[in-house]
C-alpha cells in the first residue's frame, strides 16, 4: 500500500498521485498562501482555521488561517498553478 495512504499525516505533499494544494490567508499581510509542499495534515489544517472556532496554524513563521477570510475565490487560480 502506498505510504501516503496508509499514513497520510506524516507524508509530503509531493508524494501524492494526484497534485493538491490548500489555500490559506496569512494573518499578517491578509494574502492568499497557496501550501503546495510540506506534511499534508500541516496544510489542511492552516486552510481549515477559523478564528473564534479553530485558532490559526503557524507554518514557515506565519500564521494562517482559512483561505475563506480572504474575499477572492482560489478556483480562479486553478488553471495558473498547473
Amino acid at each position: 500500500m502506498d505510504p501516503a495512504v496508509r499514513r497520510p499525516g506524516r507524508v509530503g505533499l509531493f508524494r501524492y498521485k494526484t497534485q493538491y494544494a490548500a489555500v490559506a490567508t496569512d494573518l499578517a499581510t491578509g494574502r492568499e498562501v497557496w501550501l503546495q509542499s510540506g506534511p499534508i495534515h500541516e496544510a489542511v489544517r492552516a486552510s481549515i482555521a477559523l478564528p473564534g472556532i479553530l485558532s490559526p496554524a503557524r507554518i514557515d513563521g506565519r500564521w494562517l488561517v482559512d483561505g475563506g477570510e480572504k474575499p477572492s475565490t482560489p478556483t480562479t487560480h486553478v488553471p495558473t498553478r498547473w
